[in-house]
């Protein structure tokens, strides 16, 4: 199967959605693409405590419902994976990003919205 390229419309996608979130007070500490080697595709990862309070089942539950009204075109709810900002997952992730160089050089408050790779791209960040 050949590689998902990150493109435009997903990029623009997860901004609709992140604005959408944000309208219906949904919490999110951090949301980036990268690369799911498993996958061998780009990934939104959104961390969330909302996946430590109610679990995942209600995080994507909401993710759901905010993706309907978004209307995205490229954006999918299986390209989304959700994690517990306190979690091993999350902290595995920082570590990539930190480990290209991304983390730690630029400050995402103050410059959001930043490709870091060919297949990845940071909207926020919260170490």
């Amino acid at each position: 199967m050949p590689k998902k390229v990150l493109v435009r419309e997903a990029i623009e996608d997860g901004d609709q959605l992140l604005a959408e979130l944000r309208l219906r007070g949904f919490p999110v500490v951090a949301a980036f693409w990268v690369e799911a080697p498993e996958t061998d595709y780009s990934r939104l990862v959104i961390a969330t405590p909302v996946v430590n309070e109610r679990g995942p089942d209600a995080a994507y539950r909401a993710l759901r419902d905010a993706l309907k009204a978004a209307e995205p075109r490229e954006l999918a709810l299986d390209d989304i994976f959700v994690v517990d900002p306190k979690g091993d997952d999350y902290r595995a992730y920082l570590s990539v990003l930190r480990g290209g160089g991304w983390l730690g050089t630029v400050s995402v408050s103050d410059k959001p919205s930043v490709p870091f790779s060919d297949d990845s791209y940071v909207y926020q960040v919260s170490p």
